[in-house]
């Protein structure tokens, strides 16, 4: 048996992991067995490229990571060196000048996401206000997540000599491209550690560590059955402080779905946002039947859902009183709905030396999409959406289309991100 210890610093705020939903666990920070179920991912996405077809793939892994009726020859000990702090991500404040002056309750952000675009990314932590609107002192109805910070842990990992490519390759992928506990692909608990970090944050070594790591970089595979590393990998051009790489990638994000004049019409003020350029909104409305007599169809728009390839489940929810109900487009596989599809897109701060960190933007080879389905959330399916309703020529040709040209949304999304937004293609 061979043994691997590193230290590993958790460089961004860390949600969820527990026994409780969206909560860091009181008593077991970090756990052997969530690490364990990261590597044996970060394993398939890298050294899983090799394997025939998935009979063969699934014997490898259990050979390595065990299975219920094989226990794995991997030993994952954690010992903890920090257990950082443990406070709300954001809470619910007063503010008595807002709704004309009889007040409303607004989400003020912890002080370190200030000033960045993380809110994007950490929406589903920010929790519900109070429903007592006119009460200053109601407590909210879901009080915000909280958040571990500061966490620094020591990791030891047994394994046969026989395993050791396929240990260190799915170990050096989980510490720079996965992270810990909930919204890893959106940045939360990224993880730095300097045996296993890319030497420097300048585009050519990355380029070269990158394609050390990648099993075929920039080439699609004959087929995708389980995600793969290296269709794509953009990174921002100078090292910076992790959270405002981690800022930075995630603006890229939000700029290309919703940014002014690129997913969105200019709106009469920051409150009041202009009508979405995408063509799901108006899809959703001729599938329902449902329209506010304030949004009139918009020329041109093709229908169908684009966006279904960033991932889903998608919500979408109108405002006004005549518009659609709540609805969500979910995935299809095999003919059959699915509840959700992970993002091939991994927007985080990829950590280097010194503190500092780069904007990364990785984008997996994942299985094809067959389709999806949107449905009420409080009712029935609606419409199911075919390929060809997803990744179509026409969503890049119609006027003010976010796709500029594209025919799918991630290669939108990658060529914007590099037209735009400044990111240099590395892999």
């Amino acid at each position: 048996m061979e043994e691997l210890t590193c230290t590993v610093k958790v460089v961004t705020p860390l949600f969820g992991g527990g026994v409780e939903a969206g909560a860091p666990d009181p008593v077991t920070l970090i756990r052997p067995s969530s690490i364990r179920g990261h590597l044996r991912f970060w394993w398939r996405a890298t050294r899983g490229a090799h394997a025939r077809d998935a009979e063969s793939l699934s014997k490898r892994e259990v050979e390595i990571w065990g299975s219920t009726e094989n226990p794995s020859p991997v030993q994952v000990t954690v010992e903890l060196v920090e257990s950082g702090k443990r406070i709300p991500c954001a809470k619910y404040v007063w503010d008595k000048n807002a709704r004309g002056g009889n007040g409303a309750h607004r989400l003020r952000w912890e002080d370190r996401f200030r000033n960045t675009r993380l809110a994007y990314a950490l929406f589903p932590f920010q929790g519900q206000p109070p429903k007592e609107k006119d009460n200053p002192d109601a407590a909210p109805e879901v009080y915000p997540a909280e958040m571990a910070t500061d966490v620094c842990f020591r990791l030891i990992i047994r394994y046969p000599g026989s395993c050791e490519r396929d240990v260190r390759a799915a170990l050096t992928a989980w510490l720079n491209f996965g992270g810990l506990g909930a919204r890893t692909r959106r940045g939360c608990g990224s993880l730095y550690c300097a045996e296993f970090s890319p030497p420097r944050g300048d585009v050519a070594a990355l380029e070269q560590w990158l394609r050390s790591l990648a099993p075929a970089p920039g080439r699609p595979p004959a087929s995708v059955a389980w995600p793969l590393l290296g269709r794509k990998a953009l990174v921002g051009k100078s090292p910076q402080d992790p959270l405002q790489a981690w800022s930075a990638a995630v603006g890229a994000l939000e700029d290309f779905r919703q940014g002014l004049n690129q997913g969105r019409n200019p709106g009469s003020s920051r409150s009041r946002p202009g009508r979405s350029r995408w063509p799901e909104p108006e899809t959703v409305r001729k599938v329902t039947g449902r329209r506010h007599g304030k949004h009139r169809p918009i020329a041109g728009h093709p229908e169908g859902a684009p966006r279904a390839v960033l991932g889903l489940p998608i919500v979408f929810h109108f405002k006004d009183r005549y518009d659609p109900p709540d609805t969500e487009l979910d995935p299809v596989f095999s003919g059959e709905p699915a509840k959700r599809m992970a993002s091939p897109l991994i927007i985080k701060p990829l950590a280097i030396a010194g503190g500092r960190a780069v904007p990364l933007i990785l984008c997996l080879w994942t299985p094809r999409l067959e389709g999806a389905e949107l449905r009420e959330i409080e009712g029935g399916p609606l419409r199911r959406f075919q390929r060809d309703d997803i990744t179509d020529a026409k969503f890049g040709k119609y006027p003010n289309s976010p796709m500029a040209g594209h025919a799918d949304a991630v290669e939108a999304f990658l060529a914007f991100a590099k037209d735009k937004k400044g990111f240099e293609e590395v892999l």
